[in-house]
């Protein structure tokens, strides 16, 4: 009996010292195993990564309301470092945004596009709230966007005049042929069929190759041949 609680005495008084280490060298100690799992890692790359896919798609939605609610509670602290992250490794962050986007840019345009129908106002909401907060970045970015339209534009050829394109437009008598939606004559917008940005230099666009669309349907219709 003195035996069994001598044992036990021990054994505590053992655990008490084991955690006051711990606790003195927890830096050490921490550094120590990230360097380990580290290279563990990179040993085991494939293994890693299947147990990582295996839990994710076990735990999808903890992982989503866990994720969701950390960024809300460190919104500001993770914005500060993700900003100061992208300005030190900006060549390689874009480099490695065109790799993925060439991958998967179909799926991201469908998502997107997805997001946008369902939260329409909302979308429409944030942008002018962050135009109206940010005048000079917003204006800066529409002069780049029609610089590098006119430097396209000067590529191709019209083969049509402008009255022949008016009376193309008159035709439809307002209504945007994309979504039926009356918007009237002079809120349609000349929309190149085949894109723009796709187009050979000097390619001729005849007026069978050009449409009248509302400003809201041209935009989302972007680079897409329709």
């Amino acid at each position: 009996m003195l035996d069994e609680n001598w044992r036990k005495e021990y054994l505590t008084i053992r655990q008490l010292k084991d955690r006051i280490w711990k606790l003195k060298n927890r830096d050490e100690i921490l550094r120590k195993a990230r360097i380990y799992m580290a290279k563990y890692r990179r040993e085991n790359k494939e293994i890693c990564t299947a147990s990582k896919k295996k839990y994710y798609i076990k735990n999808k939605e903890k992982i989503k309301i866990r994720r969701k609610k950390f960024y809300n509670d460190n919104e500001v602290v993770i914005n500060k470092k993700n900003l100061k992250y992208y300005y030190k490794n900006k060549e390689k962050q874009i480099a490695s945004f065109k790799k993925y986007y060439h991958r998967k840019g179909e799926e991201m345009r469908k998502k997107r596009k997805e997001h946008y129908q369902k939260n329409k106002e909302e979308t429409k909401a944030i942008n002018k709230k962050w135009q109206k907060n940010n005048p000079e970045k917003y204006h800066k970015i529409e002069r780049q966007s029609r610089i590098r339209r006119k430097e396209i534009l000067h590529k191709i050829v019209h083969a049509f005049t402008d009255n022949e394109w008016i009376a193309k437009r008159n035709a439809t008598n307002g209504v945007c042929p994309s979504c039926n939606t009356f918007v009237g004559t002079e809120k349609l917008t000349l929309d190149h069929i085949f894109p723009v940005s796709k187009a050979e230099e000097g390619r001729v666009y005849t007026l069978d190759d050009v449409q009248p669309l509302c400003k809201p349907c041209n935009c989302s219709k972007n680079a897409k041949i329709l």
